[in-house]
């Protein structure tokens, strides 16, 4: 019997909801179908992601006039122009106020888009108005706790804090101490408790301090029980084709998930492939528009490894890194591969499904997830339905006979399997037949 995973079972409802190419989904644009699709965002920072609107109205309220830097694809190779805004947003984010407006409009932004699950880092910071590092997380985590348990939301949302390496080792280690007082928040009425920050970041200036400098704190990370997600191979002068370099370092460390990736040697290809063997899959988080600027790109499609990690089912997610220096959105980041590599639908539903095993939340809050991915899916698999009839009827009228594809749940549920064998939770295939036909989704 085929043993399949619930992410297979999720995989099997988004292609329902978008067919294969051979189907065409004129029911909506590219765009359309992609702001449909239930998605995880995993790879976001908090100011990185500021509203161009909100960072123009900061901007000129603090006599730096009306903002002026904005970037796009022309600027392909321009590797400081996009970062050029960071200065201003550091300059302009000076109250706990302003830094909750932002993490509440992060909220509603990537809400709007559809997105079931997000997970939003940041590097602890005291603020000019007298907010200190450890007032400025325990401000974070009430107001997503908050958001987290309003009755009508569609979107869970997770804190990661970020070692920052280009500071010292010490400040490093504050991180740690305020992942102890901070990641779980009691609620003052229920008691109830919710773990808010869920993992570490290793971010920064890329060419400040290395890895194994900073390891001992993410071995106490580890030792915590938090996950931990590392900037991996962010520079060339990072890797070494003949000696061992920094992102062996890392590789050996063997993180929850790894960034970017974006300066690779065949022996690290070989070694991520291995631990995936090994069922200690890294997923990498790619970050296109970040690719595109900081590898040179000429365009999406020259992405180095992309194409390899799809190819061999390696997990990985499509993510912004940061909405306001890239202009850009999740939608526009999954929509810039599409074209580039000419994926459909499926691709895209595949990806996001099998991204399920690798959030950092709680196995409970998982399942609350993949119960919002079912219902989101439910619905698009309920107007395809709509679509595909009336545009039969209006086929028969016309003396033409469109022939429904058969064996389709069959093939994607396989194709989910063999590219996911960390997945855990067994079904049968005839299970998933019945859940499908239970929750009044046509099987074809």
């Amino acid at each position: 019997m085929l043993v399949l995973g619930k992410e297979v079972i999720l995989a099997a409802l988004i292609v329902g909801a978008c067919f294969c190419s051979s189907f065409s989904y004129a029911w909506m644009d590219a765009a359309g179908v992609v702001q449909k699709l239930p998605k995880v965002e995993l790879h976001a920072h908090l100011h990185g992601s500021i509203r161009l609107s909100t960072l123009d109205e900061l901007s000129i309220a603090a006599g730096a006039g009306p903002l002026k830097v904005t970037v796009s694809e022309e600027h392909s190779g321009q590797v400081e122009k996009p970062f050029e805004l960071f200065p201003l947003i550091h300059k302009v984010v000076t109250t706990k106020e302003i830094a909750l407006r932002i993490l509440h409009e992060m909220i509603e932004d990537f809400e709007a888009e559809n997105v079931v699950y997000l997970e939003i880092r940041t590097t602890p910071r005291p603020l000019p108005d007298g907010t200190t590092a450890s007032e400025y997380v325990r401000e974070l985590t009430k107001a997503i706790h908050a958001h987290n348990h309003q009755p009508q939301r569609k979107m869970l949302v997770k804190l990661i804090l970020s070692v920052d390496r280009g500071r010292s080792f010490q400040e490093g280690l504050q991180v740690v101490n305020l992942l102890k007082e901070h990641a779980v928040l009691v609620d003052p009425v229920t008691q109830a408790t919710e773990k808010i920050i869920v993992g570490v970041d290793f971010s920064g200036n890329p060419l400040g301090g290395k890895f194994p400098e900073f390891q001992p704190i993410f071995d106490q990370v580890r030792q915590l029980g938090f996950n931990i997600t590392l900037h991996t191979a962010e520079a060339e002068e990072l890797t070494d084709e003949a000696a061992y370099d920094e992102t062996d370092a890392i590789l050996d460390f063997a993180p929850d998930r790894a960034g970017h990736m974006l300066y690779l040697h065949e022996r690290h290809l070989q070694k991520i492939f291995e631990l995936k063997q090994a069922g200690k899959a890294i997923m990498v988080e790619i970050c296109p528009s970040t690719s595109l600027f900081v590898l040179h790109l000429r365009s999406y499609a020259d992405h180095p490894y992309i194409r390899k990690f799809h190819s061999m089912h390696h997990p990985i997610s499509l993510n912004t890194d940061d909405t306001a220096i890239f202009n850009t959105t999740l939608t526009k980041e999954i929509l810039h591969m599409m074209v580039a590599l000419d994926w459909q639908p499926r691709d895209i539903a595949l990806m996001e499904a099998r991204a399920l095993a690798h959030l950092f939340a709680t196995p409970d809050e998982v399942q609350t997830v993949r119960d919002r991915f079912w219902s989101v899916l439910s619905s698009l698999q309920a107007d395809e339905a709509s679509a595909l009839q009336q545009q039969e009827q209006e086929q028969e009228e016309h003396g033409n006979h469109h022939n429904r594809p058969k064996g389709w749940l069959d093939g994607i549920a396989r194709e989910a399997v063999e590219s996911s064998n960390d997945l855990a939770a067994a079904d049968s295939l005839e299970t998933i037949r019945g859940r499908l036909i239970a929750s009044s989704l046509e099987v074809f």
